[in-house]
């Protein structure tokens, strides 16, 4: 059995990083996950975690823009698909509901508070890219009362799935499923002709 080579074992520390990093930011979030923790889960020296990563931002942005990697493929993907509109969004809504590991506005929060300016206004533009443009496209395939704009209404339903992903909503006896139902069927029949 051959030895790994000294860029493996260093791919191998800085996906066991990040998949720590992961895991602590998007349930403790920023504030409360110190690299001193992810180091020490990882089994390695803070020195180690800053060789891979500059400081903690750093770390977190990669935690975001790899968290987020496929997720803007798979809404687009079902986006396009031929069902309903309705169905769509309720399997965009439903998919966003079991995939994400955190409380949406948590993390918003985080990003608003906690990243230098320039870091701020790029993980924004991957939020827009990621979550709304995708809910955006889909909408537009519907006419909507004049009084609403699509942002609005994609702001509202990334704002309701927020709740959605709460901790309380998760305590609630109704299923994602029947809370995704219920809303879609409230959006539908409220804002759109």
């Amino acid at each position: 059995m051959s030895s790994l080579t000294r860029e493996q074992a260093s791919k191998i520390t800085y996906d066991n990083i990040l998949a720590v990093a992961t895991d602590l930011f998007m349930r403790d979030g920023y504030q409360k996950t110190s690299t001193r923790d992810i180091a020490k889960i990882c089994q390695i020296t803070q020195p180690n975690l800053y060789h891979h990563f500059k400081n903690k931002e750093v770390l977190y942005i990669a935690v975001l823009t790899r968290f987020t990697e496929g997720i803007q493929e798979d809404l687009v993907a079902i986006s396009r698909k031929n069902d309903p509109v309705q169905d769509r969004l309720l399997e965009m809504i439903l998919y966003l509901l079991q995939l994400q590991p955190t409380n949406l506005m948590g993390m918003l929060q985080d990003i608003a508070t906690e990243l230098s300016y320039d870091n701020r206004l790029s993980m924004y533009q991957l939020f827009e890219a990621t979550y709304k443009q995708p809910l955006t496209d889909l909408l537009k395939k519907m006419p909507i009362k004049d009084e609403f704009t699509h942002e609005e209404i994609v702001n509202f339903i990334l704002y309701h799935l927020a709740a959605m992903m709460s901790i309380d909503n998760q305590l609630t006896p109704v299923s994602l499923k029947e809370q995704a139902n219920h809303f879609v069927k409230i959006l539908f029949e409220g804002a759109l002709k």
